[in-house]
């Protein structure tokens, strides 16, 4: 089974912790996206059930991956067709520099977290007002739409938003121009086993602006991910704000090389390299007829 982000030990006191773990328990394989997650489930085991509580399973990191084809499919297609949509999308916008975060509602996506840090910017950098905007595209409930409201009142005008959200379709011909039109992707959730859009906006950039990722440190993706993009802490909002601040005015050379880095992987460690570790891992489990717990080929107790 792939396994969601597991809580630190000390979280565990406010679930059924035993009944928990003992479901999970229950399987021969267990992946994890990131070493962060692996680690607090095998540090939670051993407290609970002791050492030999991970008998007879295995537990491995086997980073999840998105398809390139249909992202860089879908640029190429516009970049044959003469005027690319991101590029009549930034018209419309003003021709200011656009921040994109594109979300589904849940109480982890940190859509709210996103908007105070964006508020604190353009209240710490006033030259900033009318030059930058913020584009939410999420299925969304009467919170957000509480944000958005508060501040285009205080930083919009009747010509230019400080922010704009939108609904389109969630698939690569819906959001590649989104993606390719941006200079900032905030990928910001404040818990999160896989960021897809992080790596959606990477593919798209190719074609684009080489633009800068900003990515939530609590994001099963920022291990892969965290040499190209500008970690942030989505609960402490000043310093997400200077990170907004540091991706705005990142040198051109700069940001090439940081989508080099992220580009190559999530070229590389796509959808299908994630199927064959995932089989690779399985057929390590049915070859070998020892039940002692295995921790990334580790026997438990190591």
């Amino acid at each position: 089974m792939t396994a969601r982000p597991m809580e630190y030990p000390e979280h565990m006191p406010l679930c059924p912790r035993e009944a928990l773990l003992s479901g999970l328990l229950g399987a021969d394989l267990i992946t994890f996206q990131a070493y962060a997650f692996h680690r607090q489930f095998a540090n939670t085991c051993r407290m609970l059930k002791g050492s030999g509580g991970l008998a007879g399973v295995r537990i491995a990191i086997v980073p999840r991956g998105l398809d390139p084809a249909p992202w860089l499919q879908q640029m190429r297609l516009q970049k044959s067709g003469g005027a690319a949509d991101w590029e009549e999308l930034r018209e419309k916008l003003g021709g200011r520099t656009v921040f994109v975060s594109v979300d589904s509602i849940s109480a982890n996506s940190g859509i709210p977290h996103k908007m105070v840090a964006f508020r604190h910017f353009l209240q710490e950098h006033p030259e900033y007002i009318n030059r930058v905007v913020f584009v939410q595209a999420a299925i969304t409930d009467s919170t957000v739409y509480h944000f958005v409201g508060c501040i285009n009142s205080e930083f919009g005008a009747v010509a230019s938003q400080a922010v704009h959200f939108l609904t389109v379709p969630w698939t690569a011909e819906g959001l590649s121009p989104l993606f390719a039109c941006a200079d900032v992707c905030l990928a910001t959730s404040v818990r999160e086993s896989f960021s897809w859009a992080a790596y959606a906006f990477i593919l798209c950039q190719k074609f684009s602006n080489k633009g800068v990722l900003v990515l939530s440190e609590f994001s099963g993706s920022a291990q892969a991910l965290g040499a190209g993009a500008l970690m942030v802490n989505p609960w402490n909002a000043r310093a997400f704000a200077a990170a907004l601040h540091d991706a705005v005015n990142m040198s051109e050379q700069e940001r090439a090389e940081r989508h080099a880095y992220a580009y190559r992987y999530c070229t590389k460690h796509s959808d299908k390299m994630w199927a064959r570790q995932l089989l690779t891992e399985l057929g390590t489990v049915l070859r070998t007829p020892s039940r002692e717990g295995q921790i990334s080929g580790e026997t438990a107790s190591a």
